[in-house]
């Protein structure tokens, strides 16, 4: 994980917790769990949704990220990403994808 990268977890009960992962932050990202990953370089706050978790936590997620931005900087931007449906820069960031597969994509566009 980058040392920009602040990574929470949405627990059931509402709260987050900080989790600093053992190995790949790629790893962090299983289908139950929402995560709250902070960019404060490009100042974002990506809202990352596991495809079997609840709609309860979907809904905590959304508010704990509004109430970073609000504790950090409304130039913050939120950026929700379901599980399966991740943008390229997600990827390159969670490490999902490598970053010379991108370059060359964007050559040939």
């Amino acid at each position: 994980m980058t040392e920009r990268l602040v990574l929470f977890d949405v627990e059931p009960d509402g709260e987050i917790r900080e989790i600093t992962p053992d190995g790949d932050i790629k790893d962090e990202l299983e289908c139950t769990r929402v995560l709250l990953i902070v960019d404060d370089e490009e100042k974002r706050i990506w809202l990352w949704i596991g495809s079997s978790c609840g709609v309860r936590k979907k809904f905590i997620g959304a508010r704990q990220a509004q109430a970073i931005r609000n504790q950090r900087s409304l130039v913050y931007k939120v950026i929700s990403v379901e599980s399966g449906d991740e943008p390229s820069e997600f990827q390159l960031l969670m490490g999902l994808s490598d970053p010379t597969e991108a370059s060359e994509t964007r050559i040939m566009a």
